[in-house]
Formats: structure tokens, C-alpha cells, sequence
């Protein structure tokens, strides 16, 4: 018997991710409070993160082209839902952009409300679907539905 065969065996147990989560508190309404089907449903649809920041507000970095930091300056503007952010004008997401300086007027926000809207209505394979279309929240293919 060698020294391997005398050393304890340790199990080493992958972590799993928390789950998608719901709003703490119970909120109500089609994007707030969303149940752990909803979550576990944008989960199948590929939708892999948080659908609430921790202080329970929708999480807007499921959005293509929404990162931490853009994510923050809507919360600091007062849109805290998928509903609220599916509602704002696109001149008013510019201004919120310009405003941050520099940096924040290179995002293109340009699809955020439609897939706000998707959020939303907890539409995840439709969102899956758009983002794939999407690089940066950017459309690379023509919508089929712009009669321009």
C-alpha cells in the first residue's frame, strides 16, 4: 500500500448557479415578481442572466447592448421595469445616454424597448430569438416587419 492509497479522498462538488430569480417582496405584474416558472422558463429560452438586480428591480443587462453600467443609469433615471423601459421614447434613452458623458453615446439603443417588451410579456424565446439577430443591441439583419 503506497502513501496515495493512505491519503483521504476528498469529493469535490461542482457549485451550481443560483437560479434565475424572482422579485423579493412579491411584487406583482407581468415582469415584476416573476415566478420561478417564469425564471425557469427564460432559463430553457437561453436567457442565463438575473432576471432582478438584488434590490428586486428588473434586470436590464438581459437586454442586448445593456451592460452593468447602463444598466445602473436607467435605474438612476427612474426605469426600474421591463414595462417602464418598453414605454421610454428613443429620444429620451439618447438623452439619459448623452448625458453620462462620452462613453454612454457609442450604445445604439435603438432595439431596448422591443426587447424590454419582450421581457415584459415573458416572451424569452422570441427575445432569444431577436438577440441572435443582434451584435451590441445592434440589428445586423433587415427586420422583416420594417416596411421602409
Amino acid at each position: 500500500m503506497g502513501l496515495a492509497d493512505e491519503m483521504p479522498t476528498a469529493v469535490i462538488r461542482a457549485e451550481t448557479p443560483a437560479p434565475l430569480s424572482a422579485a423579493p417582496g412579491g411584487a406583482s405584474g407581468p415582469a415584476s415578481g416573476l415566478a420561478s416558472g417564469a425564471a425557469a422558463a427564460a432559463l430553457a429560452a437561453g436567457i442565463t442572466k438575473r432576471l432582478k438586480t438584488p434590490d428586486g428591480r428588473d434586470n436590464f443587462e438581459i437586454i442586448e447592448g445593456i451592460g452593468p453600467k447602463i444598466n445602473s443609469l436607467l435605474h438612476a433615471a427612474g426605469i426600474h421595469t421591463f414595462e417602464k423601459l418598453a414605454e421610454t421614447e428613443l429620444s429620451a434613452l439618447a438623452k439619459i445616454l448623452d448625458a453620462a458623458g462620452p462613453n454612454f453615446r457609442l450604445a445604439n439603443p435603438e432595439t431596448w424597448a422591443q426587447q424590454a417588451g419582450l421581457c415584459a410579456r415573458g416572451e424569452w424565446e422570441a427575445l432569444k430569438r431577436l438577440q441572435d439577430e443582434l451584435v451590441a443591441g445592434v440589428r445586423m439583419k433587415p427586420d422583416p416587419t420594417d416596411n421602409a
